[in-house]
Parts: C-alpha cells; sequence; structure tokens
C-alpha cells in the first residue's frame, strides 16, 4: 500500500485527557460559587469543540456573562496546570504510531486543544518526533469542524486528500473530515456520542486503535 496520511484527532482519540479537564472543570466551578460537579461520563458531552464551548456547555442555566468571565478566569489556569496529572495514551496508540511512521506513513494532530497546550502534552505523552506537525487551535481561528486546520497542513506539507484519512472519536471530527473531503475514522473508545446517524456518516470504525493497522481508508473511501 503506498504510504498515507494520517490526521488525528487528539482528545479522546490519542489520549485519554478526560479525567484532567473535568477535575479542572469541576474546582473552577466550585471556586465561583456555582452547584455544578460533572462526572467523567457527563464530563464527554462538554467537550469537543474548545475550551470557550465547552465552558458554556458547563455552565447551562447559569450561562450568563458575568458567570462565564468568572469561569473562564478560574477554569483556564487549572485547564493547563491539571494537565497531564492523569492523562495518558489510550492502549495500542505508542506501538500503531511507531508502526505507521515505519512503514512510511506521515502523521499530523489536529487538535481543538490551544496550540501550546496541545504542544505541551503531546510532547508530554507521545512520542513528538513521529509527528510531522502538531497543530493546536490559535487565537482567531475557527475550531473544527471548520477545515481551516487541515486546510493549513494540506497547504504547508503539499498533501492529496485522496492519500489521507482523518481520525477521530466524535462527530466534529466526522464533520471536520467531511468539510475537507476526507475519508473519517471514528475511534468507538472515544467521547464521542456513537448514535446510528453517527456511525453511517464515517468511511469506518475503531473499536481498538490497533484496528488501524489493518484498515485501508484507498478500499473504503466513503467521502460523499
Amino acid at each position: 500500500m503506498a504510504p498515507m496520511n494520517y490526521l488525528f484527532d487528539l482528545d479522546g482519540t490519542l489520549l485519554d485527557t478526560l479525567h484532567d479537564i473535568k477535575d479542572a472543570l469541576n474546582d473552577a466551578l466550585k471556586e465561583i460559587g456555582l452547584p455544578l460537579s460533572y462526572t467523567y461520563e457527563e464530563s464527554k458531552r462538554l467537550i469537543g469543540s474548545g475550551a470557550e464551548t465547552l465552558m458554556h456547555r458547563a455552565l447551562g442555566p447559569f450561562d450568563e456573562e458575568s458567570r462565564f468571565s468568572a469561569l473562564q478566569k478560574a477554569f483556564l489556569p487549572r485547564y493547563m496546570s491539571y494537565q497531564g496529572i492523569h492523562t495518558s495514551p489510550f492502549p495500542g496508540v505508542v506501538e500503531v504510531l511507531e508502526a505507521l511512521k515505519a512503514r512510511g506513513d506521515s502523521l499530523f494532530i489536529v487538535s481543538n486543544k490551544p496550540d501550546a497546550m496541545a504542544q505541551d502534552i503531546v510532547r508530554r505523552c507521545l512520542p513528538y518526533s513521529l509527528f510531522s506537525c502538531v497543530l493546536g487551535h490559535k487565537d482567531g481561528d475557527p475550531v473544527k469542524p471548520n477545515p481551516i486546520q487541515v486546510e493549513r497542513i494540506f497547504r504547508d506539507f503539499r498533501l492529496c486528500p485522496e492519500d489521507s484519512v482523518f481520525v477521530g472519536d466524535s462527530a466534529v471530527d466526522a464533520l471536520t473530515a467531511k468539510a475537507a473531503g476526507l475519508p473519517c475514522l471514528l475511534c468507538l473508545y472515544g467521547y464521542g456520542h456513537y448514535d446510528e446517524a453517527l456511525l453511517a456518516s464515517v468511511t469506518g470504525t475503531l473499536s481498538n486503535f490497533r484496528d488501524l493497522l489493518h484498515f485501508s481508508p484507498i478500499q473504503n473511501p466513503g467521502v460523499e
């Protein structure tokens, strides 16, 4: 098989970051005096579209300007300082990434996590040198599912969509792949809500990250 370009989401796809995000959020909500606290499972529905959306969703009925501002001041420093306390790669991630790289594939990360945090956590939890580019969200850019990050990587590295696949764990990732004209593989162990409509919209699914070594996106294009 010809070398492939793999564009990976980060949270919920390569790294289990949710414990740290949950703890940072719950501690921030407690600091600003709100009677809200989220479990690991409840936190899954809050994430995926960047930190601002996470905070708005977390506030729920308390979401108004002054409380959002207070939560932002309490949460963002914790979001950074708690990062990596409990975070680790999902099973099989490192060995599969190493195998893909060894066979000549190119690896990229496209995340809605703030860019500085994405750079930091990948360096701490994954072999950073495996990736041709790690790209988190940058101020002023739209977040996924807007395909701006994917388009930037394709332009800078002169990639071809025909040789590329997006690997994620949520509806946001499926929509990002569709907007960029790429097949999408969905990791079912991640943070998404895997209903029938979402599963029908993607090229294929991975129950275990190791399944990626046996999947040929070229044979399963799945792009409308």
